[in-house]
């Protein structure tokens, strides 16, 4: 079997699809998907294949508004993670979040979740190759050795359940037993960022059962912003003197395909995320006489307010992430009706924050650590009955999630209104337990 090298070094990210349409191809229906393909004079592009429903279907026949970008389609235009995706689909927002880069605060159509601590649910869903995401935080996923995305506008209850009010965002990678290849690529930015990526795939056996495939993806950029405030003067919470927005991460996925017979397969999937770096600044436009913050913003500070260079936060706060995955696959060929099994774990860590009053005091810092775990077991029987007349599918579904998160408020130069201290004024560990028996 051939197997193609491809090295690039370029300012715009290089994927390959295992769909068979043109590089630059990318689907995407109106508010009413047609329900018939169109007619070979005006049909553009080859047959799309999507599995908006869950099961594989030709975008053409999806009676749902839903958005399908190739991984192709999305290095075309240099979209390297989720939020950059909106760019591309209709009725959808990213908000940005004083959560950290690493936050996905998706809305569609208006619908979604502004509020990211973990008593709070997003309102649009998030799967990664069949496996549920219910946090904002890490959900911006880098977008590497992608084969689509897939995006579902309005309520998607029937098919995934709770938490999809707003609609769906599906994560597909590429599948290991996609035609072989090997790609790099390197690119540049501003505020010397430099990012790199390797990802691959190829067969271990000579008889078409056991298939390997991964990527990995490092980033580096310095943060933008001197940080004035004098060494002695920063917060308990977190970092001093430097830049905001700093960031440097790693990220990797690996997985492994076993296909014993033509009737049964298995993928295993795993994958891991370590960021660190500062968080956003936040920008003191004024000072009103007579004010807390008027009062204690020096004369310094006061000459500077409103540029976005210049800062005086006493805590620059930090915006770590550590994330893993790993996921067991089974599909079986039953004839008239293919089962489907996903089990899947994940965890993560992260710690947060941000200096709302902006100032070299400590008026209102406020830090978070979130730790999470999560098991979901999920079932799916579908197939065609009386010739293909009737389409059908039916399931079950399980998740348990475990969530621990601390929120702090430091406020000693406001005796006043904080205490003069620093109070932790959330500690939740909520524990969730979901099911669901579509039909």
């Amino acid at each position: 079997m051939k197997f193609d090298k491809v090295f690039t070094v370029t300012s715009l990210s290089v994927a390959m699809v295992a769909l068979t349409f043109p590089v630059n191809a990318s689907a995407q229906s109106e508010d009413t998907a047609p329900t018939q393909k169109p007619s070979s004079e005006t049909q553009g592009y080859e047959d799309i294949v999507v599995t908006a429903r869950r099961t594989s279907e030709s975008l053409q026949n999806v009676p749902v508004a839903v958005t399908a970008l190739s991984g192709s389609a999305l290095a075309d235009r240099s979209v390297t993670n989720l939020s950059e995706v909106t760019q591309s689909v209709p009725n959808m927002l990213s908000a940005g979040s004083g959560n950290g880069g690493s936050a996905g605060q998706f809305f569609l159509r208006g619908v979604g979740q502004g509020d990211f601590t973990v008593n709070m649910d997003p309102g649009v869903a998030i799967y990664i190759d069949g496996v549920y995401y219910p946090r904002t935080q890490g959900a911006n996923l880098d977008l590497v050795d992608v084969e689509r995305v897939e995006v579902l506008r309005g309520p998607q209850g029937t098919l995934y359940g709770k938490n999809a009010t707003g609609g769906l965002i599906s994560y597909i990678t590429r599948s290991p037993d996609a035609p072989e290849r090997m790609q790099a690529m390197m690119e540049v930015s501003s505020r010397n960022g430099l990012r790199g990526q390797f990802s691959f795939n190829r067969e271990l056996s000579d008889n078409d059962t056991l298939y390997i495939g991964g990527s990995v993806v490092g980033l580096t950029q310095d943060g933008w912003g001197d940080v004035l405030v004098a060494p002695t003067n920063t917060s308990k919470l977190g970092l001093g003197k430097g830049n905001f927005n700093k960031r440097q991460s790693v990220s990797g996925r690996l997985s492994l395909l076993f296909r014993p017979s033509d009737a049964l397969k298995f993928t295993v999937r795993g994958d891991m995320t370590e960021q660190n770096g500062a968080g956003p600044a936040v920008v003191l436009l004024a000072a009103t006489p007579g004010t807390t913050t008027s009062n204690l913003v020096s004369e310094e500070q006061r000459a500077d307010i409103g540029k976005f260079d210049r800062f005086y936060s006493d805590y620059r706060p930090p915006n770590d992430l550590s994330l893993r995955g790993i996921s067991l696959t089974g599909e079986l060929d039953l004839g008239g009706a293919t089962l489907k099994s996903i089990t899947a774990y994940r965890t993560l860590k992260q710690s947060a924050g941000l200096d709302f009053d902006a100032t070299d005091k400590a008026i209102a810092n406020y830090g978070q650590k979130v730790w999470q775990n999560q098991f979901s077991q999920e079932l799916q029987l579908n197939g065609s009955s009386f010739d293909g007349a009737l389409d059908w599918i039916t399931g079950a579904y399980f998740l348990r999630e475990k969530l621990s998160q601390e929120l702090t408020l430091e406020g000693t130069a406001a005796p006043a209104t904080l205490s003069g201290g620093t109070v932790q004024f959330q500690d939740v560990t909520p524990l969730t337990k979901s099911g669901l028996l579509p039909v």
